[in-house]
């Protein structure tokens, strides 16, 4: 079995550039993918030690030896885990990595070395040593193996419409923004080959920058999901990088859990015109530019910080109320400022509580009494 060793082809500009263009068919084309899964670092290692202990029964006055160990999570590879929690496992820090998460969607096959066993998962299915996962001891109405994330997404990439596929992107980026990243500026290429799969078909039509034309006016109501199990104490969660890989409307601009709301509401946004040029040659990776130019109805608004983590947005013209989710936190303005800034807001949609989703763009002179 050849053996290649990814990280050695990067010592260029240009060899990197090339390497994030052909990753996709690396993987995707490997007969098996070996993912050192509990390591914490690219020095650990594929093994360690597990944790398990020999404790002692009396049996007819006999001391008999048992093995014994602390009962082993499967949650992630039964469930179409929500955003949080592959990432939140510390005991499976390679889940964390944004590079880790598209190698594993894209390898046929994978073999995961984590602390407690051996993990199998391919495109179809998944085992592990202890027996849970991939038999019939349990019964696939109880844990079905079709909600395993990696699987899914194979099975909507092979046999999904358009509307399938998008569904499934939305997931993908939730999953995808909470991992972290090295270097912010390989948010594009990290899911670039994701991307192009996709887009198999030319399905989803013409991507920029971690968004489907298509899709994009409604998709350009994400927030950042400061309240997720591993942020919400986090004084600094969302931070946006300068320079960032993506434009401040696309929901790759942050880094941090997002939410996309797993749903794409009718916006009232007209989008006029788009200025998108790469930065090389492939289409799913880093752009020149990136310019909308959009079209709807907007409204002055102040903005009151209430406390930690908490905006409320008032209306200039009304003396309605509404909770305001900022893209960064702490929130890129100083709280003190706010006391004298004005805002224009663009009206997106109607929510089901009949209030207006609105984006805040801009400051605007003062004009609220």
């Amino acid at each position: 079995m050849q053996l290649i060793y990814l990280r050695e082809l990067a010592d260029s500009k240009e060899e990197w550039e090339l390497a994030c263009e052909t990753m996709g068919h690396i993987y995707g084309n490997a007969h098996v993918v070996i993912g050192a899964t509990h390591a914490p670092n690219d020095s650990a290692g594929i093994y360690t030690d597990r944790k398990n202990k020999v404790a002692y029964l009396e049996n007819r006055g006999k001391r008999v030896p048992i093995l014994v160990r602390e009962k082993i999570r499967h949650d992630v590879w039964q469930n179409d885990e929500p955003s949080w929690q592959a990432w939140n496992d510390q005991s499976m820090p390679l889940f964390g990595r944004a590079w880790a998460f598209q190698e594993r969607l894209l390898a046929r096959r994978i073999i995961h070395y984590t602390q407690e066993e051996i993990v199998w998962e391919c495109r179809s299915d998944s085992w592990c040593e202890c027996g849970r996962l991939g038999t019939d001891r349990y019964p696939r109405e109880r844990f079905p193996q079709s909600n395993n994330f990696k699987t899914r997404y194979a099975q909507v990439i092979k046999y999904g419409s358009d509307m399938d596929r998008f569904g499934l992107w939305l997931s993908v980026i939730d999953q995808y923004q909470a991992r972290g990243i090295t270097h912010p500026k390989d948010r594009l290429p990290a899911l670039s080959a994701i991307a192009e799969q996709v887009n198999r078909d030319d399905l989803m039509g013409l991507y920029v920058a971690g968004m489907w034309v298509d899709w994009l006016v409604g998709s350009l109501l994400w927030r950042a999901d400061a309240k997720s199990s591993k942020v919400a104490k986090k004084d600094e969660s969302h931070k946006r990088p300068n320079p960032s890989s993506a434009p401040t409307w696309s929901w790759l601009s942050v880094e941090g859990p997002i939410s996309t709301w797993g749903r794409i509401p009718q916006s009232d946004i007209k989008l006029v015109n788009i200025e998108y040029t790469l930065a090389g040659e492939n289409e799913y990776g880093p752009y020149n530019t990136a310019k909308l130019e959009i079209e709807g109805q907007m409204i002055g608004v102040m903005i009151h910080a209430m406390a930690s983590q908490l905006y409320i947005v008032r209306s200039c013209q009304s003396p309605e109320k509404a909770h305001f989710l900022p893209d960064t936190n702490p929130f890129e303005i100083n709280p003190n400022k706010l006391i004298e800034t004005e805002f224009y807001a663009l009206k997106h949609s109607r929510s089901p509580s009949v209030l207006w989703n609105c984006l805040i763009l801009t400051e605007r002179p003062m004009t609220c009494g």
